[in-house]
C-alpha cells in the first residue's frame, strides 16, 4: 500500500506495437522531458512531451502477451495489475512468468471491458460481446490465485438486434457501485433508437449494487433516479443512472465521485460528465449537431463536455483524469 506521501502512479498499458506490429524506429524518450512542446495548429496523436514533474517508469518491459494490440482493458487487482483480452482471457502482468488468470468457460465473441474494486476483492467484472450478437456484464469470482472459470455470475444480459451496435463499459465508483452503459441496439435511423427510453438497458447508463449477487441478485440504490426523473410514469428508485447513449467505448469514476463516459457518435467521439439523471442528446444531438428538422431549443445539458472527430471504425477512448495535489499541472486533466 503507497503512503500518503508516495506519489500516484498511473499505468498505462502501451499496446500500439502490437497493433502495428512493427518496432520504434526511434529511441526511446528519457525519464523527463521538461515542459510541453508547443501545441500544434493542427492537431495529430503524435506524444511529443510529457510534463514536468511526471516521471516515465516502464514498470513491465515485456508482458507475455503475444499480440499486445489485443489488450482491451488493464486494471490494478489486489497488488497485481491484470489485463483483458479479446479473447475473454484475465492476464496477470509479469515480467518473470506471465499467467492466465481466467480463461471463460463460456463462448466469447468479444471482451468488450474489465472493471475492478477493492469493496470486492475477490471478484472482478467483465463485460463482452456474445457468439449470438448480445451483451453480457456478470461477476467472476477468485479461487486461490486465479479465477474459476464455471464462476460467472450475470449481471446483466441484453440482447441485440444489431450486433455492431453490441456495446459496453463498466466503472465502479469508491464505494463498489457498479456503472454499466450499453449501446443503443439502432443500426440504421435515430428513429429506431431505444436510447430514450429509461426501461431498457439499451442506450442507458445503469448503476447497480453487486454486494448481494449470490444472495438476492443486485439492488437499485434508493438514491438512483426514479422514472419520473426521465420523464416517465413511476416514482421508485430504477436501475437507469442516465440514457441517450449511442456507442459507449469507455468509462470511468474519478476522485471527485463523478462518472465519465466516453460514446462514440456517427460522426464525433463524445465525452460526457454523466450525473444522476442526465441525458447525454442521443439521438437528438449527435456532438454539439442537432439532428432535428425543426430543431433542438437551448440544451446545454445533453451536450458533451468535450468531442473528437472519430467514428464507428476507429473509436474514442477513455482513460483517467488527474485530481493529484502532487500534480497540480495535471489537475482536471483528461486522457
Amino acid at each position: 500500500m503507497r503512503s500518503a506521501s508516495t506519489p500516484p502512479i498511473m499505468y498505462v498499458l502501451v499496446a500500439a506495437l502490437g497493433a502495428c506490429g512493427s518496432e520504434p524506429s526511434e529511441p526511446a524518450p528519457p525519464d523527463s522531458l521538461g515542459s510541453l512542446p508547443p501545441r500544434p495548429d493542427t492537431a495529430a496523436c503524435d506524444f511529443g512531451g510529457q510534463p514536468p514533474s511526471v516521471v516515465q517508469e516502464v514498470v513491465l518491459s515485456q508482458t507475455g502477451i503475444v499480440s499486445p494490440g489485443d489488450v482491451v482493458a488493464a486494471a490494478p487487482f489486489a497488488d497485481i495489475l491484470i489485463a483483458l483480452t479479446g479473447d475473454g482471457r484475465l492476464w496477470r502482468l509479469s515480467a518473470e512468468a506471465p499467467q492466465v488468470l481466467l480463461e471463460p468457460a463460456v463462448p466469447i465473441d468479444r471482451a468488450l471491458a474489465l472493471a475492478t474494486s477493492p469493496i470486492h476483492p475477490d471478484h472482478v467484472v467483465l463485460a463482452y460481446r456474445t457468439t449470438s450478437g448480445g451483451v453480457v456484464v456478470s461477476r467472476w469470482t477468485r479461487s486461490g490465485d486465479v479465477f474459476d472459470p464455471t464462476s460467472e455470475n450475470v449481471i446483466f444480459s441484453n440482447p441485440f438486434s444489431a450486433p455492431e451496435t453490441a456495446t459496453a463499459a463498466i466503472a465502479f465508483d469508491a464505494d463498489g457501485l457498479l456503472f454499466a452503459a450499453f449501446g443503443d441496439d439502432s443500426p440504421t435511423a435515430p428513429e429506431s433508437t431505444a436510447a430514450e427510453d429509461p426501461s431498457t438497458l439499451a442506450g442507458t447508463v445503469a448503476r447497480v449494487d453487486i454486494g448481494s449477487l449470490d444472495a438476492t441478485g443486485i439492488v437499485v440504490p434508493p438514491d438512483n433516479p426514479s422514472p419520473l426523473d426521465f420523464g416517465s410514469p413511476g416514482s421508485q428508485p430504477t436501475r437507469t443512472w442516465a440514457i441517450g447513449v449511442r456507442r459507449p467505448t469507455g468509462a470511468f469514476v474519478s476522485d471527485t465521485g463523478r462518472l465519465w463516459l466516453a460514446d462514440q457518435g456517427v460522426a464525433v467521439g463524445e465525452v460526457h460528465a454523466v450525473p444522476k439523471a442526465r441525458d447525454l442528446g442521443w439521438p437528438r444531438y449527435d456532438g454539439f449537431v442537432c439532428n432535428e428538422p425543426t430543431g433542438c431549443g437551448v440544451e446545454l445539458d445533453k451536450l458533451p463536455q468535450s468531442t473528437v472527430e472519430t467514428t464507428d471504425a476507429c473509436p474514442l477512448l477513455l482513460g483517467t483524469t488527474s485530481t493529484a495535489p502532487s500534480w497540480p499541472s495535471l489537475d482536471g486533466m483528461l486522457y
